[in-house]
């Protein structure tokens, strides 16, 4: 339903701005006429807009249509009408379709369809109704959660000889877009440590986490998780809306708490003798050997491959002293 057009119709080769409001929509139309064997034709290029604070937002079509309505063919009562489908919402990915109202609508040989997006379909009268699939690129998905097409039907009757009758119609259609799924959390953390996932997930009207290890699922935008034992697990994040649903995944390392002993039973040793401490500890441990004072007038290592970072370390004692190890 249009609700105001206001059109400046001009002399052949005269060019002019105008605006209307189609659907409630502020909508710019440019208008050129041109000189042509019968009579004008105003070619119409169509630039949708919307008003965001105060500000007129103009989204070109693209490939531009043209608004035809001539009737070089002399046929009355020339009509072209499309079926009414609801909101015309449709999603990111899926067919939209766009059907003919055949019983207000002449018998054209054919319809071009200006889907907005750079693609433009031709298909004949049987062929109907047309559908096409608006897909948003991934890089774009959290920009909005919708967009809006205006989507130019132009019927074509051919009756020879050059000679066409054409009309114009359009639709509003709404696409919906789909929904991305991105998390982020630690590579590692230790066991019985409090985890809080950071979610930048967008278009989502459902969250579901799957933590791995056997726990509740829990349904919560930003959860927290507390791993009990060691070892590695895979969280598995899906979004989802009323289109479709989207899954990202991560493994997380879950390190268990140090472990480390010494063997060692005679700790009496004699000056100008040699000493061997051995060490066990488990997989989450690295070994750093302390010994002070840290003195090499009164101590040293037996092997220069020794350092303090080996699990077993034999000293060579240069003279008396108490050692803590």
């Amino acid at each position: 339903m249009i609700k105001e057009v206001l059109l400046n119709v001009l002399p052949p080769g005269g060019t002019g701005i105008k605006y209307m409001k189609i659907f409630g929509i502020k909508t710019t139309i440019n208008t050129r006429a041109m000189n042509l064997k019968k009579k004008p034709v105003f070619i119409i290029i169509l630039l949708l807009g919307f008003t965001l604070n105060g500000v007129i937002v103009q989204a070109q079509c693209f490939p531009q249509p043209d608004e035809c309505n001539q009737n070089d063919c002399d046929i009355d009562n020339v009509s072209l009408a499309i079926a009414a489908d609801g909101a015309n919402v449709f999603c990111d990915g899926e067919s939209a379709i766009v059907a003919i109202d055949e019983s207000q609508t002449i018998t054209f040989d054919y319809f071009v369809y200006y889907w907005c997006d750079g693609v433009v379909d031709t298909l004949g009268f049987d062929e109907q109704p047309a559908s096409h699939v608006y897909n948003i690129a991934d890089e774009d998905l959290c920009e909005a959660d919708e967009d809006s097409y205006f989507v130019r039907v132009v019927g074509v009757l051919d009756c020879g000889n050059g000679n066409i009758t054409c009309r114009t119609a359009g639709v509003s259609l709404t696409i919906k877009y789909r929904p991305l799924a991105l998390f982020s959390a630690p590579v590692q953390v230790c066991v019985d440590e409090p985890i809080s996932f950071g979610n930048a997930s967008c278009n989502t009207e459902e969250y579901l986490w799957d933590f791995g290890d056997n726990s509740p699922a829990s349904t919560a935008e930003f959860p927290d998780h507390v791993y009990d034992s060691p070892g590695f697990y895979t969280v598995t994040l899906t979004v989802s809306n009323d289109c479709v649903s989207d899954t990202q995944t991560q493994t997380i390392e879950v390190v268990g708490e140090p472990e480390v002993d010494i063997l060692q039973t005679d700790m009496l040793a004699c000056a100008g003798s040699e000493i061997d401490f051995e060490s066990t500890f488990n997989s989450y441990t690295n070994i750093n050997w302390n010994i002070t004072p840290n003195d090499t007038l009164l101590w040293c290592y037996t092997d220069t491959l020794i350092h303090a970072g080996s699990p077993t370390i034999s000293l060579f004692l240069k003279q008396p002293y108490i050692s803590p190890v």
